[in-house]
């Protein structure tokens, strides 16, 4: 049961990955629902976790179904704190928050958010090292949204060379 789940849930991220069409998007994202309660059933709290910060980021990130992912913040940021806080889980949750916050207008909350992605994505040990990047942007963005140009140069020169960092220059994201 326990390699049942965790290949449930690696399916799911694989069709998430690969999606682009919705209905692609709803089988990857009823396999991450399948494998969250496998993992539940087996009392494997680390991948519930995962599994669960993974599809609120894809939710409230990727996605922007605001009010699916804010229902499910709490229950996520739950989950991440029994299984141990793990740095990745964290910095997805920091990111859908952040979005979340900054999609209803709740601007110094929202930047409040993505400030900690961005202290906290150097201390991931995989791609996740790049949401340190795209939350410099996501507050550039509030930066337009506000009319705060000057500070919105840098934030996205700041995202440019995240991302040159993590992919390498000749990367279409750099592009």
């Amino acid at each position: 049961a326990p390699t049942i789940a965790e290949a449930v849930v690696r399916l799911g991220r694989s069709l998430l990955d690969a999606a682009n069409r919705g209905e692609q998007f709803a089988e990857g994202e009823r396999s991450l629902r399948e494998g969250m309660t496998l993992a539940a059933e087996v009392g494997d709290n680390r991948l519930l976790a995962k599994t669960a910060s993974h599809l609120f980021v894809v939710l409230a990130y990727q996605q922007r179904r605001i009010q699916e992912a804010d229902a499910m913040l709490p229950m996520v940021e739950g989950l991440v704190t029994l299984a141990g806080n793990d740095i990745e889980q964290r910095l997805e949750v920091l990111m859908g928050r952040g979005m979340i916050l900054s999609q209803r207008r709740k601007f110094p909350e929202a930047i409040a958010a993505f400030e900690q992605a961005i202290e906290l994505s150097p201390r991931a040990h995989s791609d996740y090292r790049g949401y340190g990047a795209y939350a410099s942007g996501d507050i550039g963005k509030i930066d337009l949204e506000l009319r705060r140009y000057a500070d919105a140069v840098p934030r996205f020169q700041a995202e440019l060379d995240g991302i040159r960092k993590e992919v390498g220059q000749r990367h279409p994201r750099v592009v």
